[in-house]
């Protein structure tokens, strides 16, 4: 029976049969309920009829022996009515079972397809607007050799993440105009692209996306694959660089950007990147124009990650040489931590308060005055992003090691 419900149409006959021996079982039962019942007057007529003579005890045991048999066999017919009942309810459920699974799998398959189809379609794009020679293991490693003798500007107390956080969670946040104003030519935050060198360096290297892809919309201007020039121009720029460390944001310093080997293929790399990575440059490589595109992310994220994982998308890497640490844009961002955790500390106890002399229905309300404003505004600011750039859909935690592993 096992073997009858992974046949949809095997089911469906079983199913038939079952509901045949339900009504020949009911046909049954009725037929000898009948029977009784025309038993049970026969022996009532006889007995008000006939005289004690013709009455005799033989003939009585003898019907109440007929009667406890049919009563017998109801009960049995009635037992296996219900255990037909019970058969039944576990055949149809299996049978609808097998149809929610099979128009599952429909649906995975046709899913699958449809990410071939535009896996397929971005491949032959993507083949045919590229040109030039790739880079190859060697040029990685003479880079970066390079930028680990690379004499950079060293800042004490780098491995103290305490020291230099500026925001607890692992994203940058948005930052006020006093500490903009003091970035030395901008900022950025590359999340799980960032690479350090091996100790005691304290420079790194940036893996950015070689081309980048804008699906077709309302206007096919800028559709298709594009060289991604936003990571080649900052070749000789000098940024702020933020990073994650230990689950939270830390200021790293003011960083060089050096030109590096282009279009090389993850597979070239001593160990391949993890799917964090992956994912993250295939986010930075869907550039959508407009909103209606951006919702497409879910379709061409899985298939630009394979691109990356079977080599035909390649990547661009930069050394980044640490030139400085801005101590007075690092001034500005610790002391603005310091004041939301004050605020943070002080809004904890009033809400605790609030909630003990407060109906359980008002304690949203009550902590939410008692935090404050200041409270309520760095709350507002922990879940925005600032810059295109700068910022990642999802927190990506940094890995520790040698940059030759993807870990530091």
């Amino acid at each position: 029976m096992a073997n009858v419900g992974d046949d949809s149409q095997l089911t469906v006959e079983f199913v038939k049969f079952l509901n045949a021996q339900l009504k020949e079982c009911r046909d049954s039962l009725h037929k000898y309920n009948q029977e009784n019942e025309a038993l049970k007057t026969e022996l009532k007529a006889s007995r008000s009829t006939d005289s004690p003579r013709a009455a005799t005890e033989r003939d009585i045991h003898r019907e109440h022996e007929t009667i406890s048999a049919l009563q017998k066999e109801v009960l049995n017919l009635k037992q296996e009515l219900l255990a037909a009942r019970r058969e039944e309810v576990v055949w149809r459920t299996r049978y609808e079972q097998s149809q929610d699974d099979a128009v599952q799998s429909l649906g995975d398959m046709q899913k699958r397809l449809h990410t071939d189809k535009i896996t397929k379609s971005l491949r032959e794009g993507l083949c045919s607007t590229v040109s030039g020679a790739s880079a190859n293991a060697q040029q990685f490693q003479q880079l970066k050799a390079f930028m680990e003798a690379l004499s950079g500007t060293s800042v004490i107390n780098v491995d103290s993440a305490e020291s230099r956080v500026v925001f607890d969670l692992p994203k940058l946040q948005i930052l006020s105009k006093a500490a903009v104003k003091a970035c030395d030519g901008g900022f950025d935050f590359f999340g799980g692209l960032l690479k350090w060198c091996a100790s005691p360096s304290q420079n790194a290297l940036l893996f950015c996306p070689e081309r980048q892809y804008t699906p077709r919309g309302t206007t096919d201007e800028k559709a298709g694959w594009a060289d991604a020039t936003e990571w080649t121009t900052l070749v000789g720029e000098r940024r702020e660089l933020f990073d994650v460390d230990g689950g939270r944001l830390v200021y790293a310093g003011t960083f060089l950007f050096h030109t590096g080997p282009n279009r090389l293929s993850l597979a070239d790399l001593p160990q391949p990147p993890d799917e964090d990575v992956l994912l993250e440059l295939a986010r930075r490589t869907f550039t959508p124009e407009s909103k209606t595109q951006r919702t497409k992310a879910k379709t061409y994220l899985p298939a630009l990650c394979t691109l990356y994982r079977e080599g035909s998308a390649r990547v661009r890497v930069l050394g980044l040489q640490r030139v400085g640490f801005n101590e007075r844009l690092f001034a500005i961002l610790r002391k603005a931590y310091a004041k939301r955790g004050k605020a943070a500390a002080v809004a904890r106890p009033r809400s605790e308060t609030a909630r003990s002399v407060s109906p359980p229905p008002e304690d949203s309300e009550v902590e939410e005055e008692g935090a404050g404003s200041s409270a309520k505004r760095a709350r507002e600011g922990e879940g925005e992003d600032l810059h295109k750039e700068a910022t990642l859909d999802r927190p990506i935690k940094k890995p520790k090691g040698d940059v030759t592993g993807w870990t530091r």
